[in-house]
């Protein structure tokens, strides 16, 4: 276990995602000063993953960038009110991505596009196109009064509980 974990938090694997954490606190602040200074309204979006609402051995600095990236989502939109500008978030469950082919292996990933992803209640997963619906609703004015929302499209992976087996 304390292998695994040594394993996971090694600065290789954390580096990228202190890297992607901080470009998405720069390109939001910098975005920020644009429409304050231009006294104009606007809309941040972020993009997080399932992984933020949980932990996991493996991937255990992934799910802390993630959390890490809706918090920053949530804070900013409460610094932001005042000025006009919403900033929310889409977290996006298992998706079938060119990242997802690195991570879980172009294999794995055909036969999950084969034969369904079970673990997500709607069992495949997510389409590039639904999450770029979910970006353009919080962007548009049907969202207009959204900010610090955490807009969750993962087919009903979040919603499940343990359940007690029969016995």
């Amino acid at each position: 276990m304390r292998a695994r974990l040594g394993r996971c938090l090694a600065w290789r694997g954390c580096r990228g995602y202190g890297v992607r954490g901080t470009a998405a606190f720069l390109t939001a602040q910098r975005a920020a000063q644009h429409m304050v200074s231009d006294k104009n309204a606007g809309v941040i979006l972020f993009t997080g993953s399932v992984a933020g609402l949980g932990g996991g051995a493996e991937f255990a600095h992934y799910n802390a960038s993630k959390a890490g990236l809706t918090n920053l989502m949530k804070s900013a939109s409460l610094a932001l009110a005042s000025a006009g500008i919403r900033v929310n978030s889409v977290t996006v469950g298992p998706s079938d991505t060119p990242f997802a082919d690195e991570v879980v292996g172009a294999a794995e990933m055909a036969r999950m596009r084969r034969d369904g992803f079970g673990d997500v209640p709607l069992g495949r997963l997510c389409r590039a196109d639904e999450t770029a619906a979910a970006l353009s609703f919080l962007a548009s004015d049907d969202a207009s009064y959204c900010t610090g929302t955490e807009f969750i499209v993962d087919g009903g992976l979040s919603s499940r509980v343990y359940t007690v087996p029969k016995g």
